[in-house]
């Protein structure tokens, strides 16, 4: 998760919007980007990032668990062998790189490869956190989506730029509740995604609606094998 705001036990659950770079809010940087509705995401795991394969098989296994929870709203996310061409990678980066943030991922963008890259922390596969880890993957898929952040556009928030989409919403996904346990995908996150991604607005609230064809990057070339039917060990 990518903001500021700070979550259970005084830690920031989400790194994706403390750059100046969701109720639903949607729209960044004068714009709000999407995927082309029906389209699929893929992504690999960066296997080799994680201490361990007992981590790396736990961690993937959770993000697949959090892939459900969206019910293919919008899009559908498609994990990848290891080998093959991917839309983003998922990376695990040690919790004293960022002692506070359990995660960190990205707006739809066809930039630079290593700009759709969703970072996982140290500090979300601790004790007492990483049960709670596919919840967090949730949030951050929703960003991936194009969702921000619930409080994105509040007085006293650092984030700037979002329109709301539908109604106001504290319980959403993309907001952060006081307890880890509390972060859940709600009936209304996914019916205002839906509409979301439904819509043929060229414009919402005098912002560009840009939508994007998920792009593919081999993020590491090996040996060729079938790229799609990739399971969590």
């Amino acid at each position: 998760m990518a903001s500021s705001a700070q979550s259970h036990a005084g830690h920031h659950h989400c790194a994706t919007q403390r750059r100046p770079d969701t109720r639903l809010r949607v729209g960044t940087n004068g714009r709000i980007p999407r995927w082309k509705r029906g389209s699929t995401v893929t992504y690999i795991v960066r296997t080799e990032s994680f201490p361990n394969p007992d981590m790396a098989a736990y961690t993937t296994g959770k993000l697949v668990e959090a892939v459900s929870m969206w019910e293919d709203k919008g899009v559908k996310f498609q994990l990848v062998y290891r080998t093959c061409k991917a839309t983003f990678q998922v990376v695990y980066q040690p919790a004293d790189n960022h002692p506070d943030v359990y995660a960190e991922a990205f707006f739809p963008n066809n930039d630079s490869p290593t700009k759709r890259t969703l970072i996982v922390y140290g500090l979300a596969l601790k004790a007492g956190n990483r049960r709670y880890l596919a919840n967090i993957f949730a949030h951050e898929l929703g960003h991936i989506m194009g969702l921000r952040h619930e409080f994105a556009a509040r007085s006293d928030s650092e984030e700037t730029g979002s329109v709301l989409w539908g109604k106001e919403n504290d319980s959403s996904i993309m907001n952060y509740p006081d307890m880890l346990s509390k972060l859940r995908v709600q009936k209304q996150d996914l019916d205002e995604l839906e509409s979301f991604y439904e819509s043929t607005e060229k414009k919402h609230e005098e912002l560009a609606i840009r939508e994007l064809k998920p792009p593919t990057f081999r993020y590491r070339r090996n040996r060729r094998t079938s790229c799609y039917g990739a399971r969590p060990s």
